[in-house]
């Protein structure tokens, strides 16, 4: 497990053979990527982390689109919300450590930013497609920085 949180399988000569940000489920975490075609799918309930009825995509156009899904065969549905970007050098959709996710274009700039909250250092963080089908930014205070018990 790397300091950035992804677990890594790595070979005997450290190349890494399988990590667990090329696979992502419901959740990003700060440092990780997501290229054209990702998605995340929202697990079926709070208690039962199924495929359920929502998924959040990177498409090749540079959109990114919240969609409803045919439950439980897992296709688009209903595009329930979308960033509107539409750019010919999308490259990918990126989550930095101090909290913006954005979508970044070929030429490494910014074509739209998704989320803009900037997270102290002290917290950790992590975004999630929940089984509601709302994309939540979590922030929680790191144990090493906390007060309990004083």
């Amino acid at each position: 497990m790397l300091d950035t949180r992804n677990l890594v399988l790595a070979s005997h000569d450290s190349s890494n053979l399988w990590e667990s940000f090329d696979h992502p489920t419901d959740a990003i975490l700060p440092t990780q990527t997501m290229n054209q075609g990702g998605k995340l799918i929202a697990s079926i309930s709070d208690m039962n982390y199924s495929s359920g009825r929502f998924m959040f995509t990177l498409q090749t156009d540079g959109n990114v689109i919240m969609y409803t899904t045919d439950f439980p065969l897992g296709t688009t549905n209903y595009a329930y919300w979308s960033t509107q970007t539409s750019v010919d050098s999308c490259f990918q959709l990126y989550y930095n450590r101090s909290g913006h996710i954005y979508i970044e274009a070929d030429n490494e700039s910014i074509a739209n930013e998704i989320i803009s909250n900037i997270v102290s250092p002290k917290f950790s963080q992590r975004v999630i497609l929940d089984y509601d089908g709302i994309f939540r930014h979590y922030i929680y205070l790191n144990n090493s920085d906390s007060s309990a018990g004083q």
